[in-house]
């Protein structure tokens, strides 16, 4: 009797383990795990990629004509030719207020070129998406995560997309990123470190390639810009002092200023400074919308 009963507890465990496994196995097939391959902009290039590491540590100027070819041929991908994949294709703005605001400022106008630094996955709280699908705009999508990148590329917007950050010095560098999802950012001082323990985040260090917006803006032959949205999580300022706004002409703005050292009178005195005139500061009390707009003065 005792010899049935071991024989019948050992089935059952057999049994047991075999159901578990089909479960697990089950799993893994209908819920594969994410894998979201990491953008190697010098893959089967290590002569331009010595090169890239030479102009970082020179910090050369930001028309290098090598820093520029390098730009065009190896970091900017071409708009996808690709049906969209929107998780809500029937939104109309994906902003939070701030597309149908620069859309009525600028007259409605079609065909024009953006620039959105900051954009996440593409379509999450995106500025640009709504004049690329309904005003036929092209421009170009900044996304210095690589994971928030991937998502973007799958998004296929008919965009420039870059995986890399915008420098908030006049120079390319290499500096380290923090990932956070929507809260990313360079981390190269003292006062961010005080950032992430404000904001309670965790340290996700990589390194990112980092070049100025007006070696991005050379690299595709295009000075004029109707359209620049903003957000880097705090170097905002950093980045609109290396722009020579003699050699562009950038007819609006959107500038998260949440994160800003100093005040947003500090950003409003420089983009006066520069030829613009705030237009609204726009803002919920949930933090998503901390953005203040700029107008070029005709």
């Amino acid at each position: 009797m005792m010899k049935s009963v071991t024989y019948y507890n050992k089935t059952r465990i057999i049994i047991s383990t075999i159901c578990l496994s089909c479960a697990i196995l089950l799993v893994i097939l209908l819920f594969p795990k994410s894998t979201e391959p990491l953008y190697t902009p010098f893959e089967g290039n290590p002569h331009d990629e010595e090169i890239m590491t030479r102009l970082n540590q020179e910090k050369v100027r930001m028309d290098n004509e090598q820093m520029v070819r390098i730009i065009r041929e190896h970091f900017i991908e071409p708009p996808s030719t690709r049906p969209y994949q929107l998780d809500n294709p029937e939104k109309l703005d994906f902003s939070s207020g701030q597309a149908p605001f620069v859309d009525n400022r600028l007259g409605f106008m079609e065909g024009g070129f953006y620039i959105e630094c900051g954009a996440l996955n593409g379509e999450r709280r995106s500025n640009t998406l709504f004049f690329e699908r309904h005003r036929k705009w092209n421009g170009v999508l900044i996304e210095a995560d690589p994971s928030n990148y991937a998502k973007l590329k799958r998004k296929h917007r008919k965009a420039f997309t870059m995986n890399a950050c915008l420098n908030p010095y006049p120079y390319p560098a290499k500096l380290k990123f923090n990932k956070a999802s929507n809260m990313g950012r360079v981390v190269h001082d003292l006062s961010v470190q005080n950032w992430l323990k404000q904001w309670k985040l965790q340290e996700n260090m990589i390194e990112v390639q980092c070049f100025p917006l007006y070696s991005i803006l050379l690299s595709l032959n295009q000075t004029t810009v109707d359209f620049f949205s903003l957000d880097v999580e705090g170097d905002e300022l950093r980045v609109l002092k290396t722009i020579p706004f003699d050699k562009v002409n950038i007819k609006m703005v959107t500038v998260e200023y949440i994160n800003q050292p100093g005040s947003v009178g500090d950003l409003n005195e420089f983009m006066v400074e520069k030829g613009y005139e705030p237009l609204i500061k726009m803002h919920k009390d949930d933090g998503t919308v901390t953005d203040v707009i700029y107008r070029k003065k005709s």
